[in-house]
């Protein structure tokens, strides 16, 4: 069964500007501001901002993948 490659992106925290709230994502040396439903790198979809996680579909396999934030939202 395949598998989604390991997690590339590290959390470095949040922007809120209401309504919206936003994720900092950093991959290598790139980083991203991302909101739920957007789209990085055609590959990962943000899928759902909860409590303490970031929900995020790995798009070519349809595989969900979480990332810990370490922090309520």
């Amino acid at each position: 069964m395949p598998t989604a490659p390991p997690m590339p992106f590290t959390y470095l925290g949040r922007y809120e500007d209401a309504p919206t709230l936003q994720v900092i994502l950093l991959k290598g040396e790139r980083m991203y501001v991302a909101a739920e439903g957007d789209v990085i790198e055609d590959t990962y979809r943000i899928e759902h901002l909860a409590p303490g996680t970031v929900e995020l579909n790995y798009i070519p396999l349809g595989i969900k993948q979480s990332l810990s934030t370490g922090e309520a939202l």
